[in-house]
């Protein structure tokens, strides 16, 4: 069996829980590989500052993700 690649757009909002929900419940097989894709703003000439507080939140995104798709069955 192939290895099938779902891909999510995930934002910090409720919509984007909704949508990765949504692929877990009606896409998702066993073997699958979820890929959650988080874009960040043009950082132009912004501080390395800003920058790592970007990736920080970035992060913690990602973890709060996690937790959805580890309490999900069969992921």
């Amino acid at each position: 069996m192939d290895v099938r690649k779902i891909v999510v757009i995930v934002e910090d909002v409720e919509e984007s829980r909704t949508a990765l929900q949504w692929a877990l419940h009606n896409l998702l097989r066993y073997g699958d590989l979820v890929i959650l894709l988080h874009v960040f703003p043009n950082l132009g000439s912004r501080s390395n500052k800003k920058l790592r507080h970007l990736r920080l939140k970035g992060f913690q995104l990602a973890l709060s993700f996690q937790d959805l798709c580890n309490n999900f069955p069969n992921t």
